[in-house]
């Protein structure tokens, strides 16, 4: 005898979505952080470049975080979404 069990909400009665009640809009709202982090770094690279005088290795480094964070984020985005999806 096999026994198989799946608990999952539903969104609009059709779809099924396997992240917890509080969970379901983590993956929307890490993609549009990981865009704004990426507006961040974009905005970043225009200043360094409009002030190349003042620049130093740390204001690399700073750009080299937004990166990190931005690349955290979506990871972080798909994640969540194949849980969401095929749970």
């Amino acid at each position: 005898m096999d026994i198989r069990i799946e608990m999952f909400n539903t969104d609009d009665g059709a779809t099924n979505n396997y992240l917890s009640v509080g969970l379901t809009q983590l993956p929307s709202l890490y993609f549009i952080f990981s865009l704004i982090y990426l507006c961040f770094l974009g905005f970043w690279i225009f200043l360094c470049f409009n002030n190349q005088r003042c620049v130093h290795r740390v204001h690399l480094l700073m750009g080299a975080l937004l990166v990190t964070k931005a690349l955290s984020l979506f990871c972080a985005t798909t994640e969540k979404h194949y849980v969401k999806v095929t749970g």
